[in-house]
């Protein structure tokens, strides 16, 4: 009888953590939308969204002197140079504000889709002379409903303007 009822209470000691921890698993977490925040390695977010605005359909009176892509590191460019980075809809991306204060002006709309060239642009224009860091943010593109690491590999971009 002894024997029986220590079973019992081993028993119920170890399924009732257990099933916490099952329940937990394939919990997810929601993004404010801030597109300077890393997404929390581990973590669920149910999006398809390659770019942060997915929407816009945009012509600029210019053309972009220099496009940077996501096999690039750094870049030179002079003051007043348009620069557009482009990055693969394989992929979600996040930029986070660049470090180095105002040596680049973000022109919006930021993080637009381009359906010709099947990709995610931000564009800048160099407004002083100095250097800054770039930083965007590569996560998988997850099917709603289903588990997805969300491990962010950082892409980082160094410019110098002259």
């Amino acid at each position: 009888m002894r024997t029986s009822l220590l079973r019992g209470k081993f028993v119920a000691l170890i399924a009732a953590p257990l099933a916490l921890c099952l329940a937990s698993c394939g919990a997810s977490s929601t993004s404010s939308g801030n597109a300077g925040s890393l997404p929390v390695a581990g973590t669920t977010v149910a999006t398809t969204a390659a770019c942060p605005d997915m929407t816009k359909n945009v012509t600029w009176p210019t053309v972009a002197s220099t496009q940077i892509s996501a096999t690039q590191s750094s870049v030179s460019a002079t003051v007043g140079e348009r620069i557009e980075v482009v990055l693969p809809v394989t992929a979600r991306w996040r930029f986070s504000p660049a470090s180095g204060g105002s040596v680049l002006q973000l022109q919006q709309p930021a993080g637009y889709f381009d359906a010709v060239r099947q990709s995610c642009v931000w564009r800048f224009v160099a407004v002083a002379k100095g250097q800054t860091t770039l930083v965007y943010a590569k996560t998988a593109l997850c099917v709603p409903g289903t588990k997805c690491s969300q491990v962010a590999l950082a892409l980082p971009i160094d410019i110098t303007v002259t």
